[in-house]
């Protein structure tokens, strides 16, 4: 497994890689893609009809646990951050930050139903993952160091 990407010191790319040449994998998938984020238009409606509260509120406890996994990334490392990322109870928070956008409208005017929809349909917005990741073949000089053989 080779890549057709400059060499990158991105976590996503250091650790997928890894994993990747580890488990003898033919190539690597990503799922999260750049894609439309509404945001805009949901704080504008929320700002406009009296709910800001509930966004400021939401961003209050978004830099909570941004800062949450840069302690956990300094001080104990990538394997703690992602444990915390990946504990349940923490999932179930940060899904209900989208839901949450859901209040967010009335009528027929309804921007934190488009965040949402926006967000759900992100990852699902490329036609394969190749066109989403690039693609992989096996040029060490473009494989990062992590994964370039030896």
């Amino acid at each position: 497994m080779a890549a057709h990407l400059p060499p990158s010191r991105d976590e996503s790319a250091q650790l997928g890689f890894r994993l990747a040449k580890t488990a003898g994998a033919k190539g690597v998938y990503g799922i999260d893609v750049d894609g439309e984020f509404p945001f805009d238009p949901a704080k504008a409606y929320a700002d406009a009809h009296g709910t800001s509260a509930l966004l400021d509120e939401q961003g209050a406890a978004v830099d909570r646990s941004l800062a949450r996994e840069g302690a956990l990334l300094a001080q104990k490392g990538v394997s703690a951050a992602l444990r915390y990322l990946n504990d349940p109870a923490r999932l179930r928070w940060d899904n209900a930050f989208y839901r949450t956008t859901l209040r967010i409208g009335g009528g027929q005017d309804q921007p934190g139903a488009d965040l949402l929809a926006a967000w759900y349909r992100a990852p699902t917005s490329s036609s394969s993952p190749a066109q989403a990741t690039g693609s992989w073949s096996s040029t060490a000089a473009a494989t990062p160091s992590c994964c370039a053989s030896a």
